[in-house]
């Protein structure tokens, strides 16, 4: 599938730590070139796997290689880097209650239950509008907006097009619905304070994990 962006990543493994780095550059932009934004993530494998530190090499390996495949395939439908931050917090969310898979957003869908806008409209309602409900509502009101400007329907629509019309939707709730815009940016804010805490945690396992071999000198 066509995407807005070329999308990349990486990953390494320090005292159990692995660390997730996704790069996303324009789609006429060469492998070397310098990223136009990136972002990072960690997770504690001994966290998401008990018994990691004990396995052998290959466990260890199997292991490494299979939480990387599993987010790195999460960004099969991201289009964009907006698209594909959002897809590796929800993959990481999953892990976090114990769930190893989660549903690919379909990116020729508008909104799912899953985006964070239609999770905005279920805290700003106390869950009188469930998520699944205000995602249906905000896909209408993006066909809506397709047919006010002419356009086909939205699974019709270029990638970039769509990005476009989803933003137009975003930014329409934002303006018109305060409370709704306001659980957005709570939402928003929890899940960078949730970043900053993982990556705070991340580096002071891997603090500790360095000072354990006695030799933390130069």
């Amino acid at each position: 599938m066509a995407k807005q962006v070329k999308i990349s990543t990486s990953w390494s493994v320090t005292g159990g730590i692995m660390s997730i780095t996704v790069e996303t550059r324009p789609l006429d932009a060469s492998k070397d070139s310098a990223p136009s934004a990136k972002f990072t993530r960690s997770l504690v494998l001994n966290d998401l796997f008990p018994g990691y530190s004990t396995l052998t090499e290959i466990g260890i390996q199997a292991v490494e290689f299979g939480v990387f495949t599993r987010i790195r395939n999460s960004l099969g439908s991201a289009e964009t880097f907006e698209e594909a931050e959002e897809a590796v917090d929800r993959i990481l969310s999953a892990f976090a209650s114990g769930e190893w898979g989660a549903e690919r957003e379909q990116s020729t869908i508008p909104f799912s239950a899953t985006h964070i806008l239609a999770l905005a409209v279920e805290r700003a309602t106390s869950g009188a509008q469930d998520a699944a409900t205000a995602a249906t509502k905000l896909g209408e009101l993006a066909e809506a907006t397709c047919a006010a400007n002419g356009k086909p329907a939205f699974a019709s629509l270029e990638p970039e097009d769509r990005a476009k019309i989803r933003k137009a939707v975003v930014d329409h709730i934002k303006k018109t619905k305060p409370a709704i815009a306001a659980a957005l940016s709570a939402i928003e804010g929890e899940r960078a304070l949730a970043a900053l805490q993982r990556k705070q945690e991340a580096a002071a396992k891997a603090l500790a994990a360095a000072g354990d071999d006695g030799n933390v000198g130069l």
